[in-house]
């Protein structure tokens, strides 16, 4: 009967143990699918997407209760004890299914049971058995009653022994699924009993080796149906279900072992509802600094920006000039600037030079390229530029330039630091942008309001350190080429 079923599993079990980092890709997945689906059978109304980002990121959507959020948190909670029962080889108890509920059921104090207009409050006990009578009123209108919770108790107790003496007598899967419809006939729990019966079903199952049968919300409607089969004495529905349930499971588990693509048209949607979250969530943390902003606005952060580093530089260079060199701050005009930046095709600054072309935000005209110290560079015009320069009157001691660059685009601010050291050629100091060609960069709000000033600061100290290796490497450099004779 479970032929094709057990040479699947003869071939898992080859491949025993599993690595360790296949299984627990393997095991997010179950995780999640049997998360949502066990919930939403019980009319949860996370998506698969929405139960996947909270599970994943811990992070919740817009117009869901959190009550729903909790029952995905506690589910998932449960299957994490469940995989540490299996491991540790606990028999199936009275004892484990209470423990099972509690977690189930764990932060629930209360649920509302019954119609709209007739609704009624009953307390939520976890791992205790129910203190009053339940029923479910079934998909065909008729009103279906659960054992008498005076009787739970003993009914729990014929459970566990008949499982006992079947589990050596029958398959696993015959074995889960005719103990599954056992216990849901007996609801022995006020609320929470069908996410822990399947949780009974999958641990029978998971303690012989096969993998996790899990009903698919889609298949709600067959599962109820193969249930009320069973009431009537025929469980070859609901076996056949469960036979195929763990079919699909254990071929995804030997895909993902050998290899093979896993992804299937749910995981696909699933990875779009989990983009789409993640999307909705960047654009509400970022909130107005994702939207486009008016010019005036744009326009304070840069000179708020350019003013905060001018004021940075000069603190930092007050007290150093001498008769042999001195650093001096200055902001570039914006109309003529001739600055440097390295323009090499796909590079940064070629980047954000687009990028502020092609929104025209602040116009800034990418001129001619010219060849400088064999290197291509381009003139820049229109641009808030802060220069650092060192000037000195020793041929030992190089001329340098350190530039931040603001540039504002349509949906951040950039600051991008280059550096120009000059070197001697024949007697002349020619500038060479920075040799490792490392070009430093932060970006930011639009709004200055929402910068960072401390990673502004550290950001300048870093490429101010920078600046300043690169001088004393070109120092060494000409002491040790002998050109280091003073003028």
């Amino acid at each position: 009967m479970f032929e094709e079923l057990d040479i699947l599993k003869k071939k898992l079990d080859k491949y025993r143990p599993i690595d360790a980092d296949k299984m627990i890709a393997i095991q997010e997945k179950l995780r999640i699918d049997w998360t949502y689906n066990s919930n939403a059978i019980e009319g949860n109304t996370l998506s698969l997407s929405e139960t996947a980002f909270f599970l994943r990121e811990g992070l919740t959507s817009k117009g869901k209760h959190l009550s729903e959020y909790l029952e995905a948190k506690n589910h998932a909670e449960a299957i994490d004890y469940l995989d540490e029962i299996i491991k540790g080889r606990r028999p199936l108890t009275e004892g484990l299914i209470k423990e099972y509920h509690a977690l189930i059921m764990k932060d629930t104090k209360y649920i509302w049971i019954g119609l709209p207009n007739n609704r009624v409050k009953k307390k939520i006990e976890q791992g205790k058995y129910k203190y009053d009578n339940n029923h479910v009123n079934k998909m065909d209108g008729t009103i279906h009653y659960f054992c008498d919770y005076l009787q739970v108790p003993g009914e729990m107790e014929r459970l566990i022994r008949w499982y006992n003496e079947n589990k050596d007598k029958l398959h696993p899967v015959e074995l889960s699924a005719v103990f599954h419809h056992k216990f849901v006939a007996i609801h022995p729990f006020t609320d929470g009993n069908g996410r822990v019966g399947r949780l009974i079903l999958n641990t029978i199952l998971m303690q012989e080796g096969y993998t996790p049968a899990i009903i698919k919300k889609e298949d709600r409607k067959e599962y109820y149906q193969a249930l009320d089969e069973a009431d009537k004495g025929d469980y070859a529905y609901f076996i056949d279900m469960v036979e195929r349930e763990v079919t699909n499971t254990m071929t995804l588990m030997l895909n993902v072992i050998e290899g093979k693509d896993v992804y299937s048209k749910e995981d696909l949607k699933r990875r779009l509802g989990i983009f789409e979250e993640k999307i909705t969530k960047l654009d509400k943390d970022i909130g107005v600094v994702s939207k486009v902003v008016d010019e005036e606005k744009r326009r304070h952060c840069v000179i708020q920006a350019e003013q905060f580093l001018e004021i940075l530089a000069k603190d930092t260079i007050k007290e150093y000039k001498s008769e042999t060199m001195k650093f001096e701050v200055g902001l570039i005009d914006k109309e003529t600037d001739s600055s440097i930046l390295p323009m090499e095709k796909g590079g940064l600054i070629q980047q954000i030079s687009d990028c502020v072309r092609d929104t025209g935000i602040i116009p800034v005209s990418v001129k001619t390229s010219l060849y400088l110290a064999n290197k291509n560079i381009i003139v820049a015009g229109r641009m808030n530029t802060l220069q650092i320069a060192l000037i000195t009157r020793r041929k030992y001691i190089p001329h340098a330039l350190l530039f931040f660059y603001i540039v504002p685009t349509k949906f951040t601010t950039w600051i991008v630091s280059t550096i120009a050291v000059s070197r001697l050629e024949k007697d002349k100091d020619i500038f060479e942008l920075d040799k490792s060609h490392v070009i430093e960069s932060i970006q930011g709000s639009v709004l200055w309001e929402d910068w960072d000033k401390k990673e502004l600061e550290d950001f300048f100290v870093k490429t101010f350190n920078k600046f300043l290796k690169q001088i004393e490497a070109e120092i060494e450099e000409r002491r040790i080429s002998g050109n280091g004779s003073v003028i």
